[in-house]
């Protein structure tokens, strides 16, 4: 395995809203849209959801992806009005897989302070297709995420 930089910056793209990234028809100029899926929710420590979970991520979304910020973060949106930042973004690729770990901030459409929601997230995939696979954790909640590029 071997990491580059521009890989990793890439991949960071590519957990949320930028899947087809490694796909031979990829084209930047267009704007990149996921459908991201959560499955197996749970509160952190593993006890049952008390429907904070369900709340905020059961009937998941479609994300777009809306350039960098100031600080050239990635910025997206979603079709229930998530707004998201790509925080941190690390991983690997070689032989045709990849392995990535990115942090995010989500502001719920339903928040009323508009605070930010942190998230980590572990995902794998292989090289140009789709889906991307892995956990997540928001400190609150644990799950399993499923990316698909559009």
């Amino acid at each position: 395995m071997k990491r580059t930089t521009a890989s990793i910056l890439g991949l960071g793209a590519l957990a949320l809203v930028a899947s087809p990234a490694f796909a031979d028809d990829h084209d930047e100029s267009k704007a990149v849209q996921t459908k991201v899926e959560f499955t197996e929710l749970s509160l952190v420590d593993g006890s049952p959801d008390d429907g904070t979970c369900k709340t905020r991520y059961e009937s998941g979304y479609t994300a777009t992806d809306k350039g960098k910020n100031d600080a050239g973060q990635t910025k997206a949106v979603t079709d229930k009005g998530h707004d998201i930042l790509i925080t941190e973004t690390d991983g690997t690729e070689g032989e045709g897989i990849y392995a990535l770990t990115n942090s995010f901030e989500i502001v719920f459409p339903d928040s009323e302070q508009k605070d930010p929601v942190e998230l980590q997230m572990f995902a794998a995939g292989l090289l140009g297709e789709s889906p991307v696979v892995g956990v997540f954790s928001d400190g609150t909640c644990r799950g399993r995420i499923t990316i698909h590029s559009k």
